[in-house]
């Protein structure tokens, strides 16, 4: 997703939704919690359905179904 600023487009977020992406740590969509939490460390936010991790300028969210992840977004913070 992006949003203007000055006539040009900036990213704001991104979003994995299949295997062929994987983060940076590894993980891709279909990673389970424990993996998640193996390759990352404790999360800023924690449940059955989401985990982030908040950092400084980005967040990773994993959105889970079954303990499986569904989707991965990173968002950029904007402002």
């Amino acid at each position: 997703e992006t949003y203007p600023n000055n006539n040009v487009n900036h990213v704001y977020a991104v979003m994995l939704t299949d295997a062929t992406q994987k983060t940076a740590e590894g993980l891709a969509v279909g990673a389970s919690s424990a993996d998640i939490i193996a390759a990352c460390g404790e999360a800023t936010v924690q449940t059955d359905t989401l985990i982030v991790y908040a950092g400084e300028g980005v967040d990773l969210q994993f959105f889970l179904e079954d303990d499986k992840a569904t989707s991965i977004v990173y968002t950029y913070h904007v402002g």
